[in-house]
């Protein structure tokens, strides 16, 4: 379970499968199901996520699935990146367009 403070608030449950190399890097993708607020508007929406680890930093990409967006946040469409070494805690960065 992942938790989110700031624009974006509530909590989400992941599901990625990795696969590991034998030189110790990997590539995983999966999906992502977020259930609170985006900018206060409440709702749900689902992330398709994809990355690789090398070297111990992992650089991702997201995207949000569409129609996957419920409540207040029906019709929401977006993406982000990040490349990050592993962290507990990280930023996330969205960017959106909410058709309502």
């Amino acid at each position: 379970i992942y938790a989110y403070a700031g624009d974006l608030e509530g909590e989400s449950r992941v599901e990625l499968l990795m696969f590991y190399g034998s030189d110790g890097n990997a590539v995983y993708s999966g999906f992502e199901w977020f259930i609170g607020s985006l900018e206060g508007k409440a709702g749900e929406f689902v992330l398709r996520h994809k990355g690789v680890f090398e070297k111990g930093t992992v650089k991702a990409q997201w995207e949000v699935v569409e129609g996957s967006g419920g409540g207040e946040l029906d019709g929401l469409t977006g993406r982000g990146s990040r490349e990050m070494a592993h962290a507990e805690v990280f930023p996330m960065h969205l960017e959106y367009d909410l058709q309502s």
